[in-house]
């Protein structure tokens, strides 16, 4: 990876207000990219769960692999009529702590609990400049849900608030991230990908129940439905990532085919940003969280997508 002097990257960071305005910096090649300071992954191991310290690291180094390509649009991928936005945020800094406790705690985790509250307080103490992750057996909103959610980003700062919540964290399910099937759901990458999408202002690109403009973001097409790549039936759609549905009676009036390739959408196709899809994350970045990244002037070319550090830490603590 080749730096430049901290005179050229003032000189291309004056003129580039936001990389959706990339302007020549006089360097062949050089770009701004927005280098988050880190990532920090606490683990909340419950039995069943793996509590070997190499296998997270083996893990998370390959799905930070794949969150980079996404955010560096190195994924070689595009899909027709669309141009791949291009973010250029990266994630080279991985920090992973484990924390061993009983099932009741830390694997079946509720939101609207004494425990999570607890669990999150004892989490988030740590560098105020990191973007804070917790990963649980299993998450779910509230006592009442039925089934458990893949991921979900609580954000003070977003658009789109929880009411009564005052973290910023991104909670993800273990068995999503490492055990789910990728061909029905997409891999454990693009979960990590979806959060941070959130964690920086983007919401679905898709209504519930309705066709909905839901992200308010011009160039994602209005769709309907989460689980578009299901059957009426129940049963998968057959290659759904090449073949996806047609546009829902509800979404007459739109005349764009459904993006499922957006890594905003739910299932197994998704990694892409739309051009205003990255000109928000980038608004909300410089203006909402700047203390969480540097900029610095990179050849794209130059750039590995692997994380430069993968570290783990294990906490013989909070057993009970």
């Amino acid at each position: 990876m080749k730096y430049y002097s901290i005179i050229q990257l003032f000189l291309i960071a004056l003129s580039v207000p936001a990389l959706g305005d990339i302007k020549s910096s006089g360097i062949s090649g050089v770009q701004p990219f927005y280098r988050i300071k880190g990532v920090s992954i606490h683990v909340l191991v419950a039995p069943g769960m793996q509590n070997d310290p190499g296998f997270y690291s083996r893990h998370f180094r390959v799905k930070f692999k794949e969150v980079n390509k996404i955010y560096l649009n190195k994924t070689g991928k595009t899909v027709a009529g669309y141009t791949n936005g291009q973010p250029n945020i990266y994630f080279p800094e991985i920090s992973i702590q484990l924390h061993y406790g009983n099932r009741y705690t830390y694997y079946d985790v509720k939101e609207d609990t004494d425990e999570i509250t607890q669990l999150l307080d004892k989490v988030q103490g740590g560098n105020k400049d990191h973007i804070n992750m917790v990963v649980v057996g299993k998450y779910k909103e509230s006592v009442s849900s039925k089934g458990s959610l893949s991921g979900h980003t609580l954000c003070l700062k977003c658009t789109r608030k929880d009411e009564g919540i005052d973290k910023e964290l991104i909670i993800l399910n273990y068995e999503s991230l490492f055990l789910r099937n990728e061909v029905k759901f997409g891999t454990g990458g693009t979960l990590i990908a979806h959060e941070l999408g959130h964690y920086l202002d983007l919401n679905h690109p898709f209504g519930i129940n309705f066709c909905s403009d839901a992200d308010g973001i011009p160039d994602t097409p209005r769709a309907v439905g989460q689980f578009w790549y299901y059957n009426p039936d129940g049963s998968l759609r057959k290659n759904p990532c090449v073949n996806p549905p047609p546009k829902s009676p509800e979404c007459i009036l739109e005349l764009r085919r459904r993006l499922v390739q957006n890594v905003m959408d739910y299932g197994p196709c998704r990694f892409m940003f739309t051009n205003r899809q990255v000109a928000h994350m980038l608004d909300f970045l410089q203006g909402k969280r700047t203390g969480i990244y540097d900029t610095v002037a990179l050849d794209p070319a130059s750039l590995d997508p692997t994380p430069e550090s993968v570290t783990v830490n294990a906490a013989w603590y909070d057993c009970q």
